[in-house]
């Protein structure tokens, strides 16, 4: 049989995926490794742990340490992205809280010009742009280098204003989900 499509092997999976950043976060606090040092992929463990979903109080502490212990603004070596555009990406909003808490910056941009905000509206994370935006640090003029699109304008493809033009935080047709305008058959 097929166990890789069934529920109990993802949550293994991703269980044992937290083990093993946990354990990475836990030799960085204790001065066992180097919290810059990246791996071949060219990401770091602060990088790596933004990938998790933690959620438990012991998790998130053991995170907010490494946190406090690495950049939380490096890059990685293949697209220049950060821990909160991989934590955005995946949608890990237990990390974004974090990565947010501890100063990460907002509007870096990847090698194509994405920053965090563009990431979520791209992925459809919508209460991970709500995050963002009411941080109040993002910068919606910035433009990306692929499509030339200012995050505002992102926003605006990805979030249908729902009690009108002048709240870009409300999302149609669900609060999880950004449908982009033109898909939309009626408001």
């Amino acid at each position: 049989s097929n166990i890789s499509g069934t529920t109990s092997y993802r949550k293994l999976k991703s269980s044992l995926v937290i083990q093993l950043t946990m354990c990475v976060c836990v030799c960085v606090c204790v001065g066992l490794c180097e919290t810059d040092n990246v791996n071949k992929a060219g990401y770091t463990p602060v990088m790596l742990a933004a990938l998790t979903a933690a959620e438990s109080p012991d998790d998130l502490e053991v995170a907010q340490q490494l946190l406090r212990l690495g950049d939380v603004d490096a890059r990685s070596r293949q697209a220049g992205q950060t821990a909160l555009m991989l934590a955005v990406s995946h949608g890990r909003v237990a990390m974004v809280k974090l990565l947010l808490s501890s100063s990460a910056d907002v509007n870096a941009q990847d090698c194509e010009g994405s920053t965090a905000l563009m990431c979520a509206c791209e992925h459809g994370h919508t209460h991970i742009v709500r995050l963002l935006l009411e941080s109040g640090r993002c910068d919606t003029s910035l433009t990306d280098k692929v499509q030339h699109l200012r995050s505002s304008c992102f926003v605006d493809l990805y979030l249908v204003p729902k009690s009108g033009p002048g709240d870009p935080l409300s999302c149609s047709p669900g609060p999880d989900v950004c449908t982009p305008v033109s898909a939309q058959s009626h408001i």
